[in-house]
Order: C-alpha cells, then structure tokens, then sequence
C-alpha cells in the first residue's frame, strides 16, 4: 500500500486528523515542547484529537501570557512561531479569541514541523531524521 505524500505547506485538519504518523508526531512534539508544563497528551486518541490538543494547550497558554510573560515568550520561540502572528492575535476583538488564535498558531506551528520532517523522510527514504 502506497504511503499518501505529506506536504509540510498544505495540511487540512482532516487530513491531519486522518493521518496517523502526523498525528503521533506532533503529539509527540508537542509532549516534548510542553514538558515543561506538565503537558503529556496520549498518542491513544481516535477522534478530535486537534480538538483534545487544543483544549489541553489553551488554557496553558492563557495562563502563562497572563502570569509568566517571560517563559510564554520563551516557549513561543522554542517552538518557533511568528511574533508578528502573536501580536496580530492580539488585536482581535476579545482577550478569548486572541487565546484562541495564538493556540491554533502553536498548533499549526507544531504540525508543520512533523510534516515537514516527514515529508523530507519520505524524499529519501534510506537517511533517517
């Protein structure tokens, strides 16, 4: 059976939702990128699992922008998403959907750093990353 190409620029949530290794790395990238936080998502789930991971990371990031700016800022470059994105999240309407936004930017972030490390796998498939 042929492996579906994973592109790292053009990824739809069922797409993510449906494809397994995706979804077990970014779990895992996320684990890694959150550990800190006590973050330990279960590479078990079946259904809405970027719902599960955005509710898990929500009201982390919530609690860090709003009490530990230092270390949000911190984990927003380990995990290497755009200032400028974060800054635009903030001028939405409400506190909420700037959360909201910042959430799906981490999340998106942390996907297309597994598809693109997979994406490169399967460009040549004997040299591991």
């Amino acid at each position: 059976m042929k492996k579906k190409e994973v592109s790292p620029y053009n990824q739809s949530l069922s797409e993510f939702n449906n494809n397994r290794e995706l979804v077990i790395g970014t779990i895992f990238q996320i684990n890694k990128d959150f550990a800190s936080l006590g973050v330990n998502i279960s590479e078990s789930l079946q259904a809405n699992v970027y719902q599960v991971i955005f509710d898990t990371l929500r009201p982390l990031l919530e609690e860090l922008y709003e009490n530990q700016l230092e270390k949000f800022y911190g984990l927003m470059y380990t995990i290497d998403v755009d200032h400028s994105k974060i800054d635009k999240a903030f001028l939405k309407p409400t506190l909420s959907l700037a959360y909201d936004e910042i959430t799906d930017l981490v999340i998106q972030r942390e996907i297309l750093k597994v598809a693109t490390r997979i994406w490169y796998k399967n460009q040549n498939p004997a040299q591991e990353i």
